[in-house]
């Protein structure tokens, strides 16, 4: 998998958030997506709201699983 991550910060304590994998390796194609507003409470502790998709292909002779995943996520961050 390979990919990007970003942060752009709006505020002091507002910023946007983002992330992009794609790539394939134990499966034959996997995705991740993820967007976020995020808040930065202090300066050890941020939390962020989003929505996240993430996907895979993956096939073993007969056997295949391709699947998406969907939805809103909420996170937090803890720096020290």
């Amino acid at each position: 998998m390979a990919g990007l991550k970003g942060r752009l910060d709006l505020s002091d304590r507002v910023y946007l958030t983002g992330t992009a994998l794609a790539g394939g390796r134990g499966s034959n194609f996997g995705w991740d997506l993820m967007g976020g507003l995020g808040s930065q409470i202090t300066d050890c502790f941020s939390a962020v709201a989003g929505y996240r998709a993430m996907g895979g292909d993956y096939q073993d002779g007969p056997f295949e699983f391709d699947v998406t995943i969907k939805g809103p996520i909420i996170g937090a961050s803890f720096k020290f």
